[in-house]
C-alpha cells in the first residue's frame, strides 16, 4: 500500500491505496469530548453502531457479519465486515472501531467482493497495526 493519489474521503488522516488489488484504506479520527456534542458522552457502542450503520447504509443489499469485540493494540474495538452494492459493484468492507482515552478512530479497508479472499489477510493486518501515537 501507498499514500492514495486519489481523494478516498475528506475526513480522513491517513488514505492508502493499491489499485492494481483494488485495495483501498482509510483512517478517521475524531476527537472525544470536542465541541461536538454528539461524540462527547458517546460509548464505544454507539460510535460503532453509528458508524458501521452509516457505511451500510450507503449500500444496496448489504449484509454484515456479527460484530466483534476486539482489542488493537491494547485498545477496545469492534470490528465488522459489511458486503453490499455500491455503484452497482459487491464490494467487501472491513470496519474496525477503535476507542482511547481521547479519541474515536474509524477504520476501513474495503476491496471489490470478489478479491476478498484474496485481500482479507492483508486487510486484517491493516486493522490490527493501528497505535495511536503519543500526543505532541
Amino acid at each position: 500500500l501507498k499514500p492514495s493519489s486519489i481523494m478516498l474521503n475528506e475526513d480522513a488522516s491517513l488514505q492508502y491505496s493499491d489499485t492494481a488489488r483494488n485495495f483501498y484504506v482509510i483512517v478517521i479520527e475524531e476527537m472525544r469530548g470536542s465541541s461536538d456534542a454528539s461524540h462527547k458522552s458517546e460509548t464505544l457502542v454507539e460510535f460503532f453502531e453509528s458508524c458501521t450503520s452509516n457505511i451500510a447504509g450507503g449500500l444496496a443489499e448489504s449484509q454484515s457479519s456479527n460484530p466483534e469485540q476486539v482489542k488493537v493494540n491494547g485498545l477496545d474495538a469492534y470490528r465488522v465486515t459489511i458486503i453490499g452494492k455500491h455503484n452497482g459493484l459487491n464490494m467487501a468492507y472491513k470496519c474496525c472501531i477503535i476507542e482511547s482515552l481521547g479519541h474515536f478512530y474509524q477504520l476501513y479497508c474495503w476491496t471489490i467482493a470478489d478479491l476478498l479472499s484474496i485481500n482479507q489477510k492483508d486487510m486484517d493486518t491493516v486493522l490490527n497495526s493501528f497505535k495511536e501515537l503519543p500526543a505532541k
